[in-house]
């Protein structure tokens, strides 16, 4: 109906030189008009075309005359790397776990190191309990995600519900029993009455959300090569924290920081020296804090995006996303590691640098709480000010990226053309309210936890069988943990690609229901439901929403 360059967002391998798919209509071809009669001639809104949002979603892939991609934002995708090098040269010059400098020398022959024998049971556990618990993790979550959830949706979100307002009406009913005074008695009482408000109130999204979760699992198990890339990147953050705390420990502990202990002073502790040291000082907490946070919510934000191409990709063009590791999985992946990793490391920052402050205010208040002098009455309030602020400016942040990665993923742009683009479609279509309702998250934390119950319980089948010796308790928890670490990194892969599903839906349900008619139309029906006032009219070409 209307001739564009605009096109859908389609995986393309390298030696590819145009996208697979071609559209006679716009991409996002969804009409939304606000009308007061609903029984107005809807034929009448070809000629009623909103062109005031930007419809829309050329994409920087190779087109028809083989350009290459652009790299977007890349002064900060080169400022990361270089924070990356300045750490390592640090973590090589000055990287430290001990604290040497200003102890007298008997302290420092009884600060021993940890024994091998130690060493070697950790690593016992790690070998014989860890991976085997993360492995049961893994094949129940998957299991319960691709072949069970999908044609149970509604069951399962159902049952999460109903179990959570179950487990806290049990804990609550433990805690009085135990402590049976009038405060835990009503303090259990307004927690549960709270649970069940809250339930009722996203009781009428259970099909919405059942819909949502059953197309996005479909997509993602077609692609399931991207839970391996969701579960590496997920362990760098880990690494990466020991690191960092590796160089600043050493870099807080060394010489130029550290007073030295009088040889006289039996009791004398580790001290820092005054004056511009304690600037130095915590200048390295902060650099530190915003290259730990940086970095992991970076490694975060690569899932994101490559599971937004993945998903955009099995909506518009599920021939190329409909195998392990399909070209949708490599593809996308390249392009969160090359041409949009600045536009991550972009967004990234102000996250890290936020929460960093945030951080810093906080120990800044606890040690003037602590400190022998007290502090005055007007940096307490500041500070209580300033840490106030930094939480009001975090939440919006999370939650501006959250929707902006998508569009990253699935379109190429810049993080701020991204941004804007999120905005103005949520606005245009009338459905920002949609984001708000997150059941879907709700459920899938839910059945992260019952996974890794059961992994907590392999971990002591695991110790009962004899393979190794740990106390039961250590062997649960241990299980738990690696447990809910493996489900969690693949319940987050859901949980983005349901955040994907929406927008596409949102942006371009023409194109949705082209390469996945059955479903376009369950997921039709599932937001009228949730959303009457927005009535969804499907037709072969295009679809019109109309807000009413």
């Amino acid at each position: 109906m209307f001739e564009s360059n605009a096109r859908p967002y389609t995986s393309t391998n390298a030696a590819e030189s145009r996208p697979v798919n071609k559209t006679p209509f716009d991409y996002g071809a969804v009409r939304a008009v606000n009308v007061e009669d609903e029984n107005s001639d809807l034929n009448a809104l070809d000629n009623s075309w909103d062109n005031s949002w930007d419809k829309g979603g050329k994409i920087d892939i190779a087109d028809d005359n083989g350009s290459e991609p652009v790299y977007r934002d890349v002064a900060f995708s080169a400022l990361f790397v270089m924070h990356l090098l300045a750490m390592l040269f640090l973590g090589i010059f000055y990287g430290s776990w001990t604290i040497d400098v200003g102890r007298h020398k008997d302290e420092e022959e009884e600060n021993e190191l940890i024994p091998d024998d130690s060493l070697s049971m950790s690593t016992d556990l790690v070998i014989f309990l860890g991976v085997p618990c993360s492995a049961v993790s893994f094949f129940l979550t998957f299991i319960v995600t691709s072949f069970y959830t999908p044609k149970h949706a509604t069951f399962v979100v159902t049952s999460s519900l109903v179990l959570s307002v179950a487990s806290i009406i049990l804990i609550c009913l433990l805690l009085c029993t135990m402590f049976p005074f009038w405060y835990t008695i009503l303090s259990s009482f307004t927690m549960v009455a709270v649970t069940v408000y809250y339930v009722m109130i996203l009781w009428k999204f259970i099909p919405f959300a059942a819909t949502n979760l059953a197309m996005s699992i479909k997509g993602i198990s077609s692609n399931c090569g991207i839970y391996f890339i969701a579960i590496v990147f997920s362990t760098f953050p880990f690494i990466w924290t020991f690191f960092t705390l590796y160089v600043a420990n050493g870099s807080l502990n060394s010489e130029k920081m550290i007073k030295p202990c009088e040889e006289d002073d039996p009791d004398c502790a580790v001290q820092y020296k005054s004056g511009g040291s304690e600037v130095i000082l915590w200048g390295i907490l902060l650099l530190s804090l915003i290259s730990l946070y940086w970095t992991c919510t970076v490694m975060s934000n690569i899932i994101q995006v490559t599971v937004a191409g993945v998903m955009g990709t099995w909506c518009f063009n599920k021939t190329n996303a409909s195998t392990c590791c399909s070209p949708a999985v490599t593809s996308s992946l390249h392009r969160s590691i090359t041409f949009s990793f600045g536009s991550i490391c972009f967004g990234s920052l102000f996250g890290a640098i936020v929460t960093a402050f945030r951080i810093l205010t906080s120990i800044a208040r606890n040690q003037d709480r602590n400190d022998d002098n007290n502090c005055s009455l007007e940096d307490g309030i500041l500070v209580c000010i300033i840490e106030c602020i930094l939480s009001l400016i975090k939440d919006p942040i999370e939650y501006f990226n959250r929707w902006t990665y998508v569009y990253v993923g699935i379109y190429g742009h810049s993080y701020i053309k991204s941004g804007k683009g999120v905005i103005e479609l949520f606005r245009a279509r009338g459905w920002t309210l949609i984001a708000t309702y997150d059941l879907v998250s709700y459920t899938l934390n839910f059945i992260a936890v019952q996974i890794s119950i059961c992994s907590g319980l392999a971990g002591v089948a695991i110790i009962a069988l004899g393979y190794i010796y740990a106390p039961t308790p250590m062997a649960f928890c241990i299980g738990f943990i690696f447990g809910f670490f493996i489900s969690s990194a693949m319940m987050n892969v859901i949980k983005k690609a349901t955040n994907t599903l929406i927008v596409c839906y949102a942006d371009s349900p023409a194109m949705l229901e082209e390469s996945h008619p059955e479903l376009a139309q369950e997921i039709a029906k599932a937001w009228i439901s949730a959303f009457p006032d927005c009535r969804v009219i499907l037709e072969k070409e295009p679809i019109i929403a109309v807000s009413v």
